[in-house]
């Protein structure tokens, strides 16, 4: 997947004690997070522990647990909550974000049971990020990188009715494709600029990093899952994790329910490149045309790599860049510019557009299923994507 990928070391160190009995004066944070949920370990008080709706028991790192963060990157609408709901199933641990918490999509992530919104000091490990395709609210130092790519055929969709239902799993009504199928049609053409220049961006950051799609992600949980870890515990462990523990303690977690009911919504639509057929010709050769070798590099050209059908999950050695750097800094908008201006007709301006055609959100745009954004006459949310 990622050129002139090198794969690094092939040997761990045993990084689950807790599961097999073993005695072990310092554990590892996963070491904790497997023991603390399969209930074989104390909690540190310094910990707090997190009770989400469904009942999964997660905890804050304790001081001086961790002295890295590792930045899980994502152009929006790629499955960034789900692979972070998993990481947080399979460790234990919660995952912060670099998104002001008091924004309506991160009040709704909290009420799905994302605990870590808003969260970048030492109590969290892994930390959501859309830096540069937009800055989080304050500069950050990553010291690895979990690149989350996604076909844009879904990710636009998918985009497109979180702008104009300002939620994360409400779908438009189809009568609303055609209502602005103006703005859909440049939506297209603009956004494909957006997701290759951020996957280039971190392709090329120079931090160690491992590529993951969203594609095997849904449809390989166990091995994707095994890689993330495996390659995260790296930096911390420098040694070979007992790979026969790994697996078999992912396979425990995703017993308890299909890996897409553990994230923390129910997805519009899980069928990869269900979108595809969304998109016109025209659209579908502009998308190749100023994507055409990102794009290639993923799988995800219809026309000469088959998409979606002959998708097929890469070698591991093909996901993995070594670092050129020890770390860099995430949201440095002192050095480096926002992928999308101040006038960006597709960011956030994409909230007044909304806005103007809901009468402030009061009257919502016509869906398919669930509960759109919506602010009664009185200036109060009524409801929130369905959790009303």
């Amino acid at each position: 997947m990622v050129s002139r990928a090198e794969h690094v070391v092939d040997n761990w160190p045993r990084i689950f004690p807790c599961l097999d009995g073993t005695s072990r004066r310092a554990c590892s944070t996963l070491s904790q997070g497997f023991a603390l949920l399969q209930g074989e370990a104390h909690r540190p008080s310094a910990s707090p522990v997190v009770q989400p709706p469904r009942q999964r028991c997660f905890r804050f790192l304790a001081p001086g647990e961790r002295t890295e963060h590792v930045a899980l990157v994502s152009y929006p609408r790629s499955g960034n909550s789900l692979l972070r709901a998993l990481l947080e199933e399979v460790t234990g641990i919660v995952t912060g974000t670099d998104t002001r918490p008091n924004r309506t999509l991160s009040r709704a992530l909290s009420q799905f049971g994302m605990q870590g919104e808003g969260v970048l000091d030492e109590r969290v490990w892994i930390v959501k990020t859309h830096w540069p395709e937009r800055a989080g609210y304050e500069p950050w130092k990553a010291r690895r990188a979990i690149l989350l790519v996604r076909n844009p055929f879904d990710c636009f969709d998918s985009y497109f009715n979180m702008t104009l239902t300002n939620t994360h799993n409400v779908s438009l009504a189809e009568s609303q494709y055609e209502v602005f199928a103006d703005v859909w049609d440049r939506l297209v053409r603009h956004e494909i600029e957006i997701w290759r220049k951020f996957n280039e961006y971190w392709l090329a950051s120079g931090v160690p990093l491992i590529a993951v799609r969203y594609e095997d992600l849904v449809r390989e949980p166990h091995e994707v899952l095994r890689r993330v870890v495996t390659f995260v515990e790296r930096g911390a462990s420098g040694g070979v994790a007992d790979d026969t523990a790994l697996r078999a303690h992912i396979a425990a977690v995703l017993a308890r329910a299909p890996s897409e009911e553990l994230g923390p919504y129910k997805p519009r639509v899980g069928r990869v490149g269900a979108s595809l057929g969304r998109f016109s010709s025209d659209q579908r050769a502009a998308v190749v045309a100023a994507a055409g070798r990102t794009l290639k590099a993923f799988g995800y050209d219809p026309k000469t790599q088959g998409f979606p059908e002959e998708l097929r999950m890469p070698k591991e050695d093909r996901c993995m860049q070594r670092g050129t750097r020890e770390a860099m800094v995430v949201n440095d908008t002192a050095r480096e510019i926002e992928l999308r201006g101040a006038d960006d007709p597709f960011g956030r301006a994409m909230t007044r557009f909304r806005k103007s055609h809901t009468a402030g959100d009061t009257r919502p745009l016509p869906v398919k299923a669930g509960t759109p954004y919506h602010i009664s006459g009185a200036g109060t949310v009524e409801h929130l994507g369905g959790l009303g």
